[in-house]
């Protein structure tokens, strides 16, 4: 279970990035000790919009662009892609590979995937409020879930996708948030709290784990 200082700081970065910018990640840690979340668990850092306890958004978060469209290196390069089945909704480009990376390896070893595009496969148990510009994807086991982000209108997921299932593709991305955005956010909560902050304490940057994603299909 997530402590209350846990979900105090998932609201106090994405509602503090809010005043900035219309968009936004993800979730800190319950202690400036963590230094590797899930973007689930660890995002406004970079800037964002807030739904819930849990659940941020962030349009200026994303993987660092090379200057390729992600949706349209994802599609084929020829031929007519087949339609989603009849029970599904397709969002962004066509899904293109074979294999299914089960969640729970990618939350044992982020690092392994960095860079890589994966496919998942799971339930929708979250979704962005705001714009519809990520979801998170739970696997089988307590706790284990990625967020699935796209940049805002790219692909807007509805509200209604929470308990369905989605089969998503992305590139595995890693966002670094510096010791200089943890200090404001522990800053903030100690303000609002009364209490004493020393900004010394935080003397690691948090890294924030998401896929950024390609297309979608949800069966709705």
């Amino acid at each position: 279970m997530k402590s209350p200082l846990f979900a105090w700081v998932v609201c106090a970065l994405a509602l503090a990035s809010c005043s900035d910018q219309e968009g936004g990640q993800a979730a800190a840690g319950d202690s400036p000790a963590p230094s590797s979340l899930t973007a689930g668990e660890a995002a406004p850092m970079a800037g964002g919009c807030v739904d819930s306890e849990e659940s941020v958004c962030d349009s200026q978060a994303t993987a660092p662009s090379d200057g390729t469209d992600a949706a349209a290196a994802a599609a084929p390069a020829a031929g007519d892609p087949a339609p989603p089945p009849a029970d599904e909704t397709a969002y962004g480009a066509p899904l293109t590979l074979d294999t299914i990376t089960p969640i729970a390896d990618l939350v044992a070893d982020w690092e392994k995937y960095e860079g890589r595009k994966v496919q998942v496969r799971g339930t929708v148990v979250a979704v962005c409020e705001h714009r519809g510009c990520w979801m998170d994807i739970a696997g089988g086991e307590d706790y284990q879930k990625v967020r699935f982000k796209v940049n805002d209108g790219e692909m807007v997921f509805p509200i209604t996708a929470k308990g369905a299932t989605a089969t998503a593709e992305g590139v595995v991305t890693k966002i670094v948030v510096p010791v200089e955005r943890l200090r404001e956010v522990y800053a903030a909560r100690a303000e609002a709290a009364g209490e004493e902050f020393d900004p010394a304490s935080i003397t690691e940057p948090q890294v924030i784990w998401q896929i950024q994603g390609t297309g979608a299909r949800i069966g709705l």
